[in-house]
């Protein structure tokens, strides 16, 4: 006859780690989670950008230079969907080849693509046109020597020729306003012009929540930003004659903000990015030498 040992329980100590080990493993999938869902979100912003530079590209090719920017009017993005005829930029897939079946290009409303996901203000139905997405005007908060300085127009074969497309920002992220205060999204008024002084510390009072409203315009409220100052620095301000402003990138992504260069690239730039290398992502001219 064969004596089976007797089979021994968990003692006191081991249930306890193993209570510690589940505990962990549990812990561990609840962080992991919402990180994978930002990561989620994070690739489909930075493909919205990517969308927009091959518009861009497909855009000058017929055209020459890039969209004009005049306060006011139609913005780049609008220019673009108009010159296109295409509902938004989600469906082109070539960046030489025009697509086919032009489609009819909207006057209002919410555009596929220009709301970036991890962008609260921009999906949560405040605005009737948001736009997660600003055209670069330059290095100077009136918004000059950029790919989009206001009044000029500018070739991508010269800045080609030049300081290369490579080098120079198109389009970056800025947080679109809400009824929640969120200093990176929201601004004040003040006296123009503005000059290389910060924005004055926000007056609640003051505080405007409609920062990126409407993709329609070409203005600093919703479709323009500038590299004068560094990513995600608040507070911002724009003028009272809303021809000069402080309004930089910025984005709800832990590492930065996305920016989508000219040859339709976009790339992480912290907001701990040296200041003169920003200020130069922005500007068009070849640097001192």
């Amino acid at each position: 006859m064969t004596i089976r040992p007797k089979r021994r329980g968990l003692s006191a100590v081991e249930v306890i780690i193993a209570v510690i080990v589940v505990g962990i493993v549990m812990l561990y999938a609840m962080l992991a989670i919402p990180r994978s869902r930002e990561t989620a979100r994070k690739t489909g912003c930075q493909k919205n950008l990517m969308q927009i530079g091959m518009a861009l590209s497909l855009y000058t090719q017929g055209n020459g230079p890039l969209p004009p920017v005049r306060y006011g009017e139609d913005s780049p993005l609008a220019e673009m969907l108009n010159e296109l005829k295409q509902p938004d930029f989600l469906g082109l897939r070539d960046r030489k080849v025009a697509p086919r079946l032009a489609g009819k290009a909207p006057t209002a409303g919410p555009v596929r693509g220009f709301a970036c996901p991890s962008d609260p203000g921009a999906n949560d139905g405040s605005h009737p046109a948001p736009i997660s997405y600003r055209a670069a005007t330059g290095d100077t908060f009136d918004g000059l020597h950029g790919a989009f300085e206001p009044g000029q127009r500018i070739r991508m074969s010269e800045i080609e020729q030049g300081k290369g497309i490579g080098f120079v920002a198109a389009f970056s992220e800025r947080l679109v306003g809400s009824d929640r205060p969120e200093p990176l999204a929201d601004y004040s008024l003040v006296p123009g012009p503005i000059g290389t002084d910060a924005c004055p510390a926000a007056n609640p009072a003051a505080r405007k929540s409609d920062a990126g409203s409407s993709w329609l315009l070409s203005n600093w409220t919703n479709t323009l930003y500038h590299h004068a100052i560094r990513p995600n620095v608040e507070p911002s301000c724009v003028a009272d004659d809303g021809k000069s402003a402080g309004m930089g990138a910025t984005s709800a992504h832990a590492e930065g903000v996305h920016v989508l260069t000219l040859d339709g690239a976009a790339k992480i730039y912290r907001p701990s990015v040296d200041a003169t290398i920003w200020r130069g992502l922005a500007n068009t001219r070849m640097p001192d030498r």
